[in-house]
């Protein structure tokens, strides 16, 4: 994706990067989250 594309050209992204990519980022820590809880709920019954 475009975020990983602009990481990998600048691995130390300046104060614009955060804001510009916000709404994708809380997305993405949002499907991490919902994988997460299917491993841990798998793990633990």
């Amino acid at each position: 994706t475009q975020l990983y594309a602009e990481a990998a050209q600048n691995p130390n992204p300046d104060y614009r990067y955060y804001p510009a990519h916000a709404d994708l980022m809380k997305q993405r820590i949002q499907q991490a989250g919902v994988r997460l809880a299917a491993v841990l709920n798998e793990a633990f019954k």
